[in-house]
């Protein structure tokens, strides 16, 4: 059985991961960019110190020779629990249409983050845990992101492109793509897989993550160690000066006017479907300021391109427009 939990950045996927990791017992592992080496793979996951990980079986790991084996695979224990298998960290390319098959038919179960699109097809064990959460907050949380993780990383990467804003997230011009976009695809995925879809919005996850718990441990036939919760307070200790609110109330103070027009013009239909509301337009914070901080931005943007003539060129209009 493979168990993907599959979300747009920042709409809950690592709580969910907690949940499943604290309350069932399992190390859950994802498909993401630049994961090409399985060994690089198993030793990021060696020293995370999570669980005791190695690649192959041996004779004290003996595994069934008829199921299926290759370099992305290793047995993993956590403590007080028995040898699992698990998929090692990877890229989308691992996963074959003869690998997730051969997987998807074992009594051992694989939980898998992923961020991706589905694939064309499913076949019968493959389970998806998806949460959505409203675009509003989805968006802002990862435009922070971006900056505070993504560009805080790279000397001079905020100048390798044109300057991230908050309306090229809303637009979607970023790694994953349109929210409303990704989701109208999930919603095929949703009839392919039927009832081993399971939908869950963020709002109700982080009102009441033991009655989440629960529905996951019983849609899967999932045992569970416990049904406690994730401090979420914690979590958000270890990133000081981060944006990790863990709610999706309040976002619009952190629009201007135009971004919450352009928000639900881009997104309103589809969010509309998952029931949720339109913006309170008048929270929005004034379009002048936030016009003229874009400005700035754009300028140390053009100055540092003319000190690095191979960047490629400023994209007129790139800023807000009021």
């Amino acid at each position: 059985m493979i168990v993907y939990i599959a979300t747009y950045p920042r709409s809950g996927n690592s709580l969910v991961q907690r949940i499943v990791g604290g309350n069932f017992r399992y190390l859950i592992t994802q498909v993401k960019a630049g994961f090409r080496s399985p060994d690089a793979a198993l030793r990021l996951l060696q020293a995370a110190k999570q669980a005791e990980i190695v690649h192959t079986p041996t004779q004290d790991r003996p595994w069934p020779e008829e199921v299926e084996w290759n370099q992305w695979l290793a047995l993993c224990r956590l403590r007080g629990e028995e040898w699992r298998r698990i998929i090692l960290h990877s890229t989308l390319d691992a996963y074959t249409d003869t690998f997730r098959e051969a997987l998807a038919r074992e009594a051992n179960v694989f939980f898998v983050k992923t961020h991706h699109l589905p694939f064309p097809r499913y076949f019968e064990g493959e389970f998806v845990v998806q949460v959505v959460r409203h675009p509003g907050a989805t968006l802002w949380s990862y435009f922070r992101y971006l900056h505070d993780f993504i560009l805080a990383r790279g000397k001079d990467r905020m100048f390798a492109e044109p300057p991230m804003t908050l309306e090229r997230v809303i637009r979607g011009d970023v790694n994953f793509g349109s929210w409303s976009s990704y989701y109208r695809e999930w919603s095929k995925a949703d009839e392919l897989l039927g009832e081993r879809y399971l939908l869950t919005p963020f709002e109700e996850l982080i009102a009441d993550q033991p009655a989440f718990s629960e529905r996951l441990g019983a849609w899967l036939h999932l045992p569970a160690v416990a049904h406690g919760s994730v401090d979420f307070e914690a979590f958000r200790a270890k990133f000081p000066g981060k944006d990790l609110r863990g709610t999706s109330d309040g976002y619009e103070r952190f629009y201007t006017r135009g971004q919450l027009d352009l928000l639900w013009s881009e997104h309103g239909e589809t969010a509309l479907k998952y029931g949720y509301r339109h913006p309170d337009f008048g929270l929005g914070s004034p379009d002048e300021q936030i016009r003229r901080l874009e400005q700035l931005i754009l300028a140390a943007w053009t100055a540092a391109q003319a000190r690095r003539p191979g960047l490629r060129p400023a994209v007129a209009g790139a800023g807000t427009k009021t």
